[in-house]
């Protein structure tokens, strides 16, 4: 049995309406997705180089990358987790805090992964004085609720 937190149920629920095949066609292309992002995000948080060559190989290479194939093939939702805490380092990199606070509830679905880069980024936003993040995750957690 798994025990996952209730805001995983917020994501997975409208997948309740498909068939199981068209359910799990349509996660695996969601996956595909995240990481494309993920990996866009990422690459502009560190300001990659402007080459547009570069790209293509960057998203082979988040692709093909051995735990990422598995996660596919498993349909595992750490996907979910890893597009949140990316996308929450890009936000605060772009200084919307609210947004990146809204972004830390995904990030919420596997706590056990995520409970010193979570508690780290709470501290910076305290530190910072940003409390509209605090006030995004505190949103986006009673939106899922």
């Amino acid at each position: 049995m798994a025990w996952n937190p209730p805001t995983l149920f917020v994501f997975l629920l409208p997948l309740a309406w498909l068939s199981f095949p068209q359910a799990k066609f349509v996660w695996l292309s969601i996956n595909l997705i995240f990481v494309i992002v993920s990996s866009l995000m990422l690459a502009n948080t560190f300001n990659a180089p402007k080459n547009t060559r570069l790209f293509p190989v960057l998203l082979v290479f988040a692709l093909v990358f051995p735990p990422v194939v598995s996660g596919f093939y498993m349909g595992q939702v750490t996907f979910l987790v890893l597009l949140g805490l990316i996308a929450a380092v890009w936000l605060i990199k772009k200084d919307w805090w609210f947004g990146a606070g809204m972004a830390l509830i995904l990030t919420t679905i596997k706590p056990h992964l995520m409970i010193l880069s979570m508690t780290y980024l709470l501290i910076f936003m305290v530190q910072k004085r940003k409390y509209k993040g605090l006030a995004g995750l505190f949103f986006s957690g009673l939106v899922c609720i």
